[in-house]
């Protein structure tokens, strides 16, 4: 790498500028290789890129170069992606351009395994790009999602599987203001639920992820969706409890007089926790389709609360004792399985943990797998509970 960086600093600019240009024009670069597979060489390849890059960015002011490096995105929070990502973004400051304007089409698709992926970024003869979000990868990102996930810097394969909210968000942003998708399309596929896990982060997520939201509740106004009212009820429930909950916040930063408690209030503030939102984002999943065993009660979840509290999205995890009963284990095993399945999404953290050492959860876990009548699937989702729990310590 660093001869490469010599040798380019030595060249001129305008044979710095064909050299990148052949680099990422090259159709034998591994980069472009489908169905994508991330590794060292990969890795290798797209850190040179990066550091080629941004030695003398102003050189480059072809807008097929961006399209070109597009398709080699997929979208994860892998250091390649986020690399390339980086690259994008100021290719877009410094020729004035919007990446998203190339996107004429968003769709989906379901692998039946992770592993490799298929390429996520199309590009047409015409220039026009389509993305297509792996329906998989996208439910794995609304398990996996956190705060603490975003601050890794190692290129580990849990990385690969998720998705990053810094292009995600904008792209959901974007198909929803052009009408791209059908709103169905953005709750089977999970996406919904991806914007309200957003919910949890920091930043420029946390308020882009609130921005779509109210977006989506507008756009609902309009949509001839079916179940459109109970929809628009859960998200104008959730707009009004992170809008009070910001509003708490705001008035802990007026009392709070320590510097470091002021800055950590601003930038963050206090957020829905984990189980709340992975909760919220598999319930929008239900009352949408109304011949899932739970939809009665996530109907009446959602009706049966004039609004959600913040003691209820911080403090409790609600439908707990509904979903996870004391007796009949065996007559409710899809609703056992489906508050568990939950349960493990919501645990990423050791906030999330003492959350639920406060509600007794793991308890009531135990309590289910020593059960004779516990179906083999709880007994395993048991104790990828408790695996999981152990990782938050």
């Amino acid at each position: 790498m660093s001869l490469i960086a010599s040798a380019i600093r030595a060249s001129s600019e305008l044979e710095y500028v064909k050299f990148f240009q052949t680099l990422i024009f090259n159709k034998n670069n591994p980069i472009y290789a489908t169905p994508c597979l991330p590794g060292a060489t990969v890795t290798t390849v797209v850190g040179v890129i990066h550091d080629l890059y941004f030695m003398r960015p102003e050189s480059f002011t072809d807008p097929s170069l961006a399209l070109q490096i597009m398709t080699a995105y997929g979208g994860s929070l892998s250091v390649t992606d986020r690399s390339l990502l980086r690259v994008l973004r100021k290719m877009d400051a410094i020729m004035n351009l919007n990446s998203m304007a190339v996107i004429v089409a968003y769709g989906f698709n379901h692998r039946a395994a992770s592993g490799n992926h298929d390429r996520f970024i199309g590009a047409g003869l015409d220039g026009a790009g389509e993305v297509k979000f792996d329906g998989r990868m996208v439910s794995n990102s609304v398990r996996q999602l956190s705060r603490t996930i975003l601050n890794k810097k190692s290129n580990d394969d849990e990385l690969h599987e998720i998705y990053d909210p810094e292009f995600t968000l904008p792209a959901i942003a974007d198909m929803v203001a052009r009408n791209l998708v059908e709103f169905k399309q953005l709750i089977d596929n999970n996406l919904l639920g991806y914007v309200i896990v957003c919910l949890t982060l920091d930043g420029t997520s946390y308020f882009m992820a609130k921005k779509i939201l109210v977006q989506l509740i507008n756009d609902l106004q309009e949509s001839k969706f079916k179940e459109r009212d109970l929809i628009r009820s859960l998200l104008y429930k959730l707009f009004n409890l992170i809008h009070e909950i910001d509003n708490h916040s705001k008035h802990l930063l007026y009392l709070t007089s320590d510097h470091h408690d002021r800055q950590s209030l601003a930038n963050n503030g206090n957020k829905i926790s984990a189980v709340f939102a992975t909760l919220l984002a598999g319930i929008t999943t239900v009352i949408s389709n109304p011949g899932h065993f739970l939809f009665d009660t996530a109907v009446k979840f959602v009706t049966g609360h004039a609004e959600f509290s913040i003691r209820q999205s911080q403090a409790e995890i609600p439908l707990l004792r509904e979903l996870i009963p004391n007796t009949n284990v065996d007559e409710q095993v899809k609703h056992t399985n489906w508050m568990l399945h939950v349960l493990i999404g919501g645990l990423k953290s050791e906030p999330d943990l003492k959350l639920y050492q406060k509600n007794f959860v793991i308890e009531i876990a135990l309590s289910v797998e020593s059960n004779a009548f516990a179906a083999d699937s709880t007994r395993r989702l048991v104790r990828e509970l408790i695996e999981q729990g152990r990782t938050c310590k």
